[in-house]
C-alpha cells in the first residue's frame, strides 16, 4: 500500500525502522545544497522527517530523534516540494554512486 497507518509514536516507528541515519528538514537547520548533501549520505537506510504543519515547529522530542537538522532553502517551502526534492536528489546520488 502507498500508506499505512500505525498506532505508534514517531520514536517507536524510528526504532522499528532502524535507519542508519535520521535527517530532519527544517527551516532552522544547517543550510545545505541538497544535491551535494544527499550525495554524501550513506547508501543504506535513511529516514527523513519533514514538517507539514501550518505554523510552529517540531517538538523537542522529535528534534532529539534526528542525527542532523538541515535546511534546503532560505524560505519556508511546502512539504510536498521538500519531499520531491529529497527524492530526486537521493535518486540522483544513487545513480552516481552505482556507476
Amino acid at each position: 500500500p502507498l500508506l499505512t497507518l500505525k498506532e505508534k509514536t514517531l520514536a517507536e516507528l524510528m526504532k522499528e525502522l532502524n535507519p542508519e541515519k535520521i535527517i530532519l528538514f527544517s527551516e532552522g537547520g544547517k543550510p545545505v545544497k541538497l544535491d551535494d548533501y544527499m550525495a554524501q549520505q550513506p547508501l543504506g537506510r535513511i529516514a527523513t522527517i519533514v514538517g507539514g504543519f501550518p505554523h510552529g515547529s517540531f517538538s523537542e522530542s522529535t528534534l532529539l530523534l534526528a542525527d542532523e537538522q538541515v535546511s534546503i532553502h532560505h524560505r519556508v517551502l511546502d512539504a510536498w516540494t521538500v519531499v520531491s526534492r529529497i527524492i530526486y536528489c537521493y535518486e540522483l546520488a544513487l545513480s552516481c554512486k552505482n556507476k
